[in-house]
């Protein structure tokens, strides 16, 4: 019995030692590539490199040393490709026979990292001699060699050259030469290093604008994307015209796709006159959804919980009249609105919107509004729009919870003023580069005595740069400024007085909201002096800010820069899907003590 239970488990054991020798072997195996532990780059450094730093080449380089936020790992493709850049980054400068070699890869097998060395052999720089220009072109030749790259004694560079060549067939398509070709050709002189280059201009016919087609349009009419054109048939057509029209046409909101073009030359020019042509317009288009709904949702230190729900539809009658009801909540305000939107209003190129609302207040007051606001409205191609309104608003309640700086009388409020816009900014809920300039004076008392009685503006000033690769920097200062006349020119309704934190003006963090401006304050000044972001890992980042700000009842007698809060702090910030959300903490460095913290979803400012 007990020899054949032995005999019974040898196939067992032999599967047991079979199992084992697997595992040795996928130990071993675990050195391959299959299983091998990733190398790191531990440094890389470069010789024979004059024209450009060590560090300018690792800053062309998609290699990287390996820090502890940025773990890169080594391949030896991306290194190869690496090698090519930099050689092209030296052509670009003129050194035309610049060579980048590998010239050791030293491994350290402990720690599993490697440390690079390239060699540079940059080889003499090839200067241009002479440029000419070639050809029949309406350019002036002395006007169109001062805006290209390619000059005497400039470093020759294919890459300059051909963006010169894009510069000229441009400059050549704004004036009307749609169809132009632009080539470009250098004899180098190898002994002397020296380029002469030449441009020769085939300038193409003048294009006039023939008979205007659309293409793709289904619910939207015609009428719609021709009245946003500039030229009209006859005219001279140009890049800029048709690049205009599209632009604008993505402005209307009524389009995914926008695309404005003549027929393409290979199709039409070949039978007609080398001089003039007269070519149909074509505007293709893709229609968006036409009904959406938009909510939003936030955090701040000052307003607590705040949120947004916003129902539009955009295409009434086919003519891009929208209809549009919102509605907003925080702790201090809760609003519900609606909007018609009328654009070409009595075909003219503006906008008339009507908007109806009703608005609850709870700051150092308590009061409920509602009113009807007329709006003209246009927007420009210079990144600037404006509008001009009329408001009729009715008190329905007002009285004061807290300390006030503002009157708590019943008049209503009939006014007029104006918003006007500057806008550079690409992104505005990650926002990197680019300006924002806000302008918005008011004047109340259109009824006579019956009505309130003030003016008053507002002035947000923001610029974002990014002046060092994943440093960004942006600064902004608010304004604001109200008074009253008539019988009650030394007080502003409750309504309208500033609070920092709230109703428009933004905070000093590391101050509560009541400690700069108690009962708000008939002129504030919020100084956002630098906002530096940095991001370490991610979607996780640091910041630093230097803010400062204060709030006067009376800026007549009390005014004074002196006055101004400031506070200086760390900050650490996270990229979501509902916005950046920051904490920050602000030394009050006037006071010279810590302040309170801070937290909001969305950027600063």
């Amino acid at each position: 019995m007990k020899t054949e239970r032995a005999g019974h488990h040898r196939p067992f054991g032999r599967t047991c030692r079979a199992v084992l020798r697997i595992a040795l072997i996928l130990c071993i195996a675990g050195s391959g590539p299959l299983f091998a532990e990733q190398w790191k780059v531990h440094a890389i450094s470069f010789s024979g490199n004059t024209v450009f730093t060590s560090g300018q080449l690792q800053g062309l380089m998609e290699t990287k040393i390996s820090r502890f936020w940025n773990k890169s790992v080594y391949s030896h493709i991306k290194l190869e490709s690496d090698t090519a850049t930099i050689a092209a980054a030296y052509g670009q400068k003129g050194y035309i026979d610049a060579e980048v070699r590998i010239d050791s890869i030293v491994s350290d097998s402990m720690h599993h990292r490697v440390s690079l060395l390239l060699s540079v052999v940059e080889g003499p720089q090839t200067l241009v001699s002479t440029v000419a220009v070639d050809g029949a072109s309406p350019l002036h030749r002395v006007d169109e060699l001062k805006k290209i790259l390619t000059k005497h004694d400039s470093p020759y560079s294919t890459s300059a050259i051909d963006q010169d060549a894009q510069t000229i067939s441009a400059d050549l398509a704004l004036r009307g030469h749609l169809y132009n070709h632009i080539r470009d050709s250098a004899v180098i002189d190898t002994a002397a290093h020296r380029a002469s280059v030449i441009f020769t201009i085939d300038q193409g016919p003048l294009i006039f604008a023939g008979p205007f087609h659309t293409a793709g349009l289904k619910k939207v009419l015609p009428i719609v994307v021709r009245r946003e054109a500039k030229f009209k048939e006859g005219d001279t057509l140009t890049s800029k015209s048709m690049n205009s029209l599209a632009q604008k046409l993505y402005v209307t909101g009524l389009f995914n796709y926008a695309q404005v073009k003549v027929p393409p030359e290979s199709l039409l020019i070949a039978a007609k006159s080398r001089d003039t042509a007269t070519e149909p317009v074509t505007a293709t288009l893709e229609e968006t959804k036409f009904f959406t709904i938009d909510a939003s949702i936030g955090y701040g230190t000052y307003d607590s919980l705040r949120g947004s729900l916003q129902a539009r539809f955009a295409n009434l009658f086919g003519l891009g009249h929208s209809i549009t009801s919102n509605g907003s909540y925080d702790c201090y305000e809760l609003r519900g609105d609606a909007t018609y939107s009328y654009p070409w209003i009595f075909s003219l190129p503006f906008n008339g919107l009507v908007t109806t609302y009703v608005q609850h207040n709870n700051i150092t007051f308590l009061g409920l509004f509602d009113g009807i606001q007329f709006t003209l409205a246009k927007e420009t191609a210079w990144n600037l729009s404006y509008r001009v309104w009329i408001k009729l608003e009715r008190t329905e309640y007002l009285y004061a919870i807290q300390d006030t700086t503002g009157t708590t009388s019943l008049e209503n409020t009939q006014s007029i003023g104006t918003d006007i816009y500057y806008d550079t900014r690409k992104n505005f809920t990650d926002t990197t580069a680019g300006a924002y300039l806000q302008l918005s004076p008011e004047f109340a008392g259109l009824g006579g005595r019956g009505t309130n009685q003030y003016y008053r503006a507002l002035l947000d000033a923001r610029a974002y740069l990014t002046p060092v690769k994943r440093f960004s920097v942006s600064s902004a200062v608010e304004l604001g400024y109200a008074q009253g006349y008539g019988a009650r020119k030394d007080s502003v309704p409750a309504q309208i007085i500033y609070n920092l934190g709230i109703e428009g003006m933004r905070p000093v963090r590391g101050y509560g909201q009541n400690d700069l401006s108690p009962g708000g304050g008939r002129m504030a000044l919020v100084v956002n002096l630098a906002q530096v972001e940095h991001p370490i890992y991610k979607w996780i980042g640091l910041s630093a800010f230097v803010d400062g700000g204060y709030a006067w009842s009376d800026p007549s007698a009390e005014f004074s820069l002196r006055d101004l809060r400031w506070t200086v702090g760390p900050g650490i910030y996270a990229k979501t899907p509902v916005g950046q959300a920051e904490f920050d903490w602000g030394y009050r460095w006037t006071d010279k003590e810590w302040g309170s913290a801070y937290f909001s979803i969305g950027q600063a400012f």
